[in-house]
């Protein structure tokens, strides 16, 4: 989902510059674009399954054997390096409420948002729901995985990039 923000904003940046009849400088819309990625764009997770995860090594098999026994969903963030769980959750009122808390800790306050699921819309509809509430005029689709990210997010699992702007 983070590739479709920053892929946006590479195309408005183009556009801002063609209707200033200024030259584009795709080196310099690239550079700004990554920048704009760096600075204001955050991936987050809700992951239902952590099979695929430990099947690769990437965490325990136990812990994930447990987390599936138990019914546990993981919620966390991406922050450019490594997955870093932030909650685990049982239901998913719980599971949104932890995703709401992460989101609006990192700034979010209505702009861009972009949820994938892999068979989990009625999750990522609910989430779109409660954060319209607060932000009317967000602008938030809702999307299907694909390729690698259906493989990790698995069945019911939910995967969103969102847009801090700093003021």
């Amino acid at each position: 989902p983070s590739q479709v923000l920053v892929t946006n904003k590479i195309i408005n940046l183009i556009k801002e510059k063609e209707s200033k009849n200024e030259n584009v400088n795709i080196e310099e819309i690239l550079k700004e674009a990554n920048e704009y990625a760096k600075d204001n764009v955050k991936i987050g997770f809700a992951l239902k399954s952590l099979k695929n995860l430990a099947n690769n090594g990437r965490i325990n098999k136990a812990a994930a054997t447990i987390a599936s026994a138990l019914n546990i969903c993981v919620v966390g963030i991406f922050d450019g390096k490594e997955l870093l769980p932030t909650a685990k959750c049982r239901g998913d009122q719980k599971t949104i409420t932890n995703i709401l808390l992460n989101i609006y800790k990192d700034g979010y306050n209505g702009g861009k948002m972009i949820i994938d699921h892999c068979n989990g819309l009625s999750e990522a509809t609910r989430l779109k729901e409660e954060i319209l509430e607060k932000y009317p005029t967000a602008d938030i689709k809702i999307g299907t995985t694909s390729g690698l990210c259906s493989y990790y997010v698995e069945d019911g699992g939910i995967i969103y990039s969102y847009e801090v702007l700093k003021d």
